[in-house]
């Protein structure tokens, strides 16, 4: 008996100190690592300008700064031109994925193909999540001889304080995941607790079967989105 109480006490003083060390132990710092998902290139049916749309996904803690570098060439393999783009989301979270886009006009009947090169810098500080998208809906709008894609919707400043430039995106993906197009919308400012609607808008003329489905992200100065929780995580949740 006396011999079961020594192993009873020896187990827990060895829990306890399994705890407290694990309690002081560092986390281990996991650095940003932002890599291009997918991309098209493709010539607006009018022939006039040459998009180019994807997007990044940061595999490892926040990043900021978040860019690519693409030159355009033509058929030859001559420069055309050559840009650098910033993602349309500034701060990118761990975990998150936020699209870029870019539109040539000069010279777009002449690209043949174009190269891409992905630069990014480390941001230890982050930014506070405090923009949730409520609620969005989408539908076509056919104004012949175009066709519109329309993303409507809602969003609210969760945060305690009042923040300005807020930017909504909408990533297009076709049935195999692949980016086919981006769209973006601006709303001015939010009071804190304050909601108000929003409008995506992108033509989708003559390639209307690629797109099929989308998803939103936004960010303001002040906040990150909240995420939506996936239905494993709320899952989860309830079991617990």
């Amino acid at each position: 008996m006396k011999n079961c109480s020594l192993l009873f006490v020896l187990g827990i003083m060895f829990l306890l100190t399994y705890v407290l060390s694990s309690c002081s132990v560092s986390p281990v710092h996991a650095a940003a690592n932002v890599v291009i998902v997918s991309h098209t290139g493709y010539l607006h049916w009018t022939g006039g300008t040459y998009f180019v749309v994807g997007e990044v996904w940061n595999q490892g803690t926040t990043a900021k700064d978040v860019y690519v570098s693409i030159t355009y060439y033509d058929a030859s393999n001559a420069v055309i031109e050559s840009d650098d783009v910033y993602t349309l989301i500034g701060v990118v979270l761990g975990g998150r994925k936020v699209p870029f886009w870019h539109a040539l006009d000069t010279g777009a009947e002449s690209v043949h193909h174009y190269n891409i090169e992905l630069h990014y810098t480390e941001d230890p500080i982050g930014k506070p999540q405090g923009i949730r998208i409520l609620s969005h809906n989408s539908s076509v709008v056919p104004y012949p001889p175009t066709n519109w894609l329309y993303i409507s919707g809602q969003i609210k400043n969760e945060g305690p304080l009042n923040t300005i430039a807020i930017i909504i995106t909408a990533t297009h993906y076709n049935v195999f995941g692949d980016v086919v197009g981006v769209s973006f919308t601006a709303v001015p400012s939010l009071d804190s607790n304050q909601v108000t609607d929003f409008q995506l808008v992108e033509e989708i003329t003559y390639r209307e079967s690629l797109y099929h489905h989308y998803e939103l992200s936004a960010e303001s100065v002040q906040y990150a989105l909240v995420p939506e929780f996936p239905a494993s995580i709320v899952l989860s949740l309830l079991m617990m």
